[in-house]
């Protein structure tokens, strides 16, 4: 009998961990630090786009570093794909919100460098491969996801927190004027194609040249 309710008791805990859920706080006040300055295509630090995060879920890095993903629904979460339309199943984005104007907290005296282009909180729930210490991104948008639009991609180390914090702060590397961060990025932008070496342009050259002596 005791070994069943323990049994039960490990199984609901083990439950409870798996659903957790953790916010992570990236505009907390009187914290000193703020995650500002995420702009548009053209380097425009701007409110009201939409934002979020990319979560590495399987420890094997972003695809091409986050630079060509094919898939995006900026106003949900999805798993992506990386470039040429290859499945990137372990990498998962969760919608955050939009960006906003915090300029008016310079004039408030906090201690915060307000900007355009703030983000708020965004909250992450584990389980279905999602766990504390994966790695995750930033990423927002200048458009509205679809081919050919552009989105910004920040990769800055960022693991997620233990399960269960209700609210976890993400600031610290935030501290002070933070540059403008442009959306750079194409969604659906083709991998680059390889330049051809020297060495097989002269190949080809040598080539030509066996076929018109022959000729």
């Amino acid at each position: 009998m005791k070994i069943k309710i323990i049994l039960a008791l490990l199984a609901v805990a083990s439950t409870s961990v798996v659903n957790a859920a953790s916010t992570l706080q990236f505009a907390v006040p009187f914290s000193g630090a703020l995650a500002t300055n995420f702009g548009d295509a053209s380097g425009t630090s701007v409110s009201g786009l939409t934002w979020g995060l990319v979560i590495d879920a399987g420890g094997t890095g972003f695809a091409d570093g986050g630079a060509s993903y094919n898939a995006f629904n900026p106003g949900a979460g999805a798993a992506l794909t990386s470039p040429n339309d290859i499945p990137d199943t372990d990498d998962v984005y969760i919608f955050g919100g939009t960006t906003s104007d915090t300029s008016a907290l310079q004039e408030a005296g906090f201690t915060v460098s307000g900007a355009n282009g703030t983000l708020g909180n965004i909250s992450v729930n584990y389980g279905s491969g999602i766990d504390p210490s994966d790695a995750f991104a930033i990423v927002w948008f200048d458009g509205d996801g679809s081919n050919g639009s552009k989105y910004g991609f920040f990769n800055y180390g960022g693991v997620l927190p233990a399960d269960g914090l209700v609210a976890a702060d993400m600031t610290a590397p935030f501290v002070g004027v933070e540059p403008i961060r442009a959306a750079d990025n194409t969604i659906g932008g083709a991998a680059p194609i390889p330049e051809p070496s020297r060495a097989v342009l002269a190949g080809l050259g040598l080539l030509g040249l066996f076929f018109r002596r022959r000729r």
